[in-house]
């Protein structure tokens, strides 16, 4: 083979080898793009044509339905204080059927089984083997760290009130300490009363007869002594402790890692608060202080400070009148508004968005931010003159759409908008709320009406206030009916 024949297959593999990766890199650059973007709905194809859609009444109840949300094919219903069946996994029923709603607890361990008796408001143990039951005024269950065994605490009461039995049991092993013994008359955040509690804690905080709290371990023995006029702690590091009214922070060595000196103490996420003469201190949770001597105001009707935490993200903030400030080791960035500060949070309660309403006349701005203090997005509408109104702001099936409205004293004047935030834009009601039938069909459902589409062509509307329930099934909140949705083809000959 001559000299230039091999540079040109040389040549030619080389950019072979180019467009392979290039074309590699712009497949992962679009999946990239692609996984940023919303994940686009699958739309079913319309299977047969129809002209109209209405609906048809297939039971109606005595009183209002209610779907069961943690069972979405469970519909029921309240008649004289006992709860019905309507409608469950597909079939409707015609005659009563009462629901026996129960409300008792119960935990099987390795030798004894727990039963909570809301009717009674009693706490019993039975022994798995014998067969004796016990009951209690209240029984508390406590979650060690460590080992990750379950406890129990039994605490009965006489008329008085006082202790005359208060044991830590191990279910499982049936060890049993008697706490009174000990000189104990309460553990420490136990006193929620009607309920099991569980407690993930290393030891367990007690209280004596003298109202002096410590720690020990779950066999008895004393960690930290009774010299505390309250103990609580968040996890291992962090042992709330607290004298004469003033609070601080010790480890189980009894050394004091933040001054007890404090007014109010806790912690949140990656942070701990401390409050001292209306000032704000932070620290980390290795107990460096990181910002210190913030004024802060408390509530007189809430008694709440003005600062607060958004857990998951680590973030602090600062709210002071017109004012919102991002604490980050100091005072950052920082948002006014002449009206108040209004908080969008997520299905785990997070904020999401921060936003600020101004209203001038009738012009509405809405400003939204992100948890940086960020402008995320700004809405601006002309409003009805004179006519006073509110605004709520909701997000749409945990999508990134929210809806805004607009709610008037004169009702028929109430407006929607519709935001996706993702993308910073205002888009349609249609493409908002549109959600698919398995025909192919649509449906867009609101407060006041549903709406039946063929791809984008409205082909019915019906006023009314409806829930949606499943396949072609529809609740009327107005009438306590279940309603099916029947798709028609209607004739357009003309009549001889």
């Amino acid at each position: 083979m001559s000299k230039s024949k091999k540079t040109i297959i040389t040549i030619l593999f080389i950019i072979t080898i180019i467009v392979i990766i290039l074309t590699f890199i712009g497949i992962n650059y679009n999946k990239k793009e692609n996984d940023n973007n919303e994940t686009e709905e699958i739309i079913p194809k319309i299977t047969e044509e129809y002209t109209t859609a209405t609906l048809q009444n297939v039971k109606t109840y005595p009183s209002s339905l209610n779907i069961d949300y943690q069972n979405k094919d469970e519909v029921y219903y309240y008649d004289d204080d006992i709860k019905y069946l309507a409608y469950k996994n597909g079939i409707f029923y015609d005659k009563e059927k009462p629901i026996e709603e129960d409300y008792s607890e119960k935990i099987v361990f390795k030798l004894y089984t727990y039963n909570y008796d809301p009717e009674n408001d009693e706490h019993c143990l039975t022994e798995n083997k014998t067969n004796t039951k016990n009951c209690y005024n209240w029984i508390y269950r406590i979650s060690n760290m460590q080992d990750s065994i379950d406890y129990l605490v039994l605490r009965e009461t006489n008329e008085t009130g006082e202790d005359r039995l208060l044991t830590l049991l191990n279910p499982n092993t049936g060890t049993k300490i008697d706490l009174k013994q000990l000189g104990i008359e309460y553990i420490e955040n136990s006193d929620e009363l009607g309920e099991i509690k569980t407690y993930d804690y290393d030891y367990l905080g007690v209280c004596s007869y003298f109202s002096k709290c410590g720690l020990i371990s779950y066999d008895g023995k004393i960690i930290i002594d009774f010299i505390y006029d309250s103990i609580d702690y968040t996890n291992k590091n962090i042992i709330v402790i607290s004298k004469n009214s003033k609070y601080g922070i010790i480890n189980y060595k009894n050394e004091v890692k933040i001054p007890i000196e404090y007014d109010e103490l806790y912690s949140s996420g990656k942070y701990i608060f401390g409050v001292k003469d209306n000032k704000l201190n932070v620290y980390n949770n290795k107990y460096t202080l990181i910002t210190d001597n913030i004024s802060v105001t408390k509530d007189k009707d809430t008694e709440q400070y003005n600062y607060f935490t958004i857990p998951e993200d680590n973030k602090v903030y600062l709210e002071n009148e017109n004012e919102l400030y991002l604490i980050d080791g100091k005072l950052q960035r920082k948002i006014t508004t002449t009206d108040t500060f209004n908080y969008i949070y997520d299905e785990k309660d997070n904020i999401k968005y921060i936003y600020t309403t101004n209203k001038d006349n009738n012009k509405l701005e809405i400003n939204f931010y992100d948890t940086d203090l960020y402008e995320y997005y700004k809405l601006e509408k002309n409003t009805k003159e004179n006519i006073d109104y509110y605004i709520n702001i909701s997000n749409i099936d945990k999508t990134n759409y929210y809806n805004i409205s607009i709610y008037y004293d004169l009702k028929e004047y109430n407006e929607n908008y519709y935001i996706d935030m993702l993308n910073s834009k205002e888009i349609t009601e249609y493409k908002a709320l549109n959600k698919y039938f398995n025909n192919g069909y649509s449906f867009v459902l609101t407060d006041t009406k549903l709406d039946i589409y063929k791809e984008k062509e409205l082909i019915n509307s019906i006023n009314g206030n409806y829930t949606y329930l499943k396949d072609y099934y529809f609740i009327n909140n107005s009438l306590n009916s279940i309603e099916v949705l029947e798709f028609k083809k209607e004739s357009h000959e003309l009549s001889q």
